[in-house]
């Protein structure tokens, strides 16, 4: 009956470590979703100020002499 419970206990055991990797897996799956996301954003700006700068080069470069 001692073995019986230890076996359970240990089941159960395992079984909240499962729950909790799983749970940890998720989070790491969110974080991973959000870098990627930030990254396109990032990637977008990047972008944008190339472009900016591309402007500001041939506005500048009219005024030199």
């Amino acid at each position: 009956s001692q073995g019986i419970q230890e076996v359970n206990l240990n089941i159960n055991q395992s079984s909240a470590v499962a729950g909790t990797i799983s749970s940890d897996i998720a989070g790491v799956n969110q974080s991973v979703r959000e870098i990627s996301t930030a990254g396109g954003q990032v990637n977008g700006t990047a972008d944008g100020l190339s472009q900016l700068a591309k402007t500001l080069q041939q506005l500048v470069s009219r005024f030199k002499i």
